[in-house]
């Protein structure tokens, strides 16, 4: 992680793209997770249920990156779906939170690395 933001380090194209494509899909999926945790309960349970299938399809991939996009991606799913109806309060309140945090950490995250692409681009000019 610290390569690129070292003085006197010239980040390659390569690391230098993989930061900035990181940080605009770690912003969009926190920003989703938040719209998702605000939506009514009917549409919240639709999009809950598509991102666990599509979670659950991640997973299932043979390459290592997709496994862990869709394990990401079921826990956010199966957090939507307790935040809205889970029967003991006390699980849907651990849905919202896990729903919440994950969001908050995602666009954290997104913009530490959208800070490091930033970096990263006026050093090679």
């Amino acid at each position: 992680m610290g390569d690129i933001i070292e003085k006197g380090n010239t980040p390659s194209t390569k690391t230098l793209s993989k930061t900035g494509v990181n940080a605009v899909f770690q912003l969009a999926g926190g920003i989703a997770l938040t719209i998702l945790g605000a939506l009514p309960t009917l549409l919240s349970t639709v999009a809950g249920g598509a991102i666990v299938i599509l979670g659950l399809a991640g997973i299932s991939s043979k390459d290592k990156e997709d496994k862990k996009i869709g394990a990401v991606l079921t826990v956010a799913g199966a957090a939507a779906l307790l935040a809205k109806h889970g029967v003991i309060p006390f699980i849907k309140v651990t849905g919202a939170m896990v729903l919440h945090a994950g969001a908050f950490v995602l666009i954290g995250v997104g913009i530490f690395n959208l800070i490091r692409f930033i970096i990263g681009l006026k050093k090679r000019s």
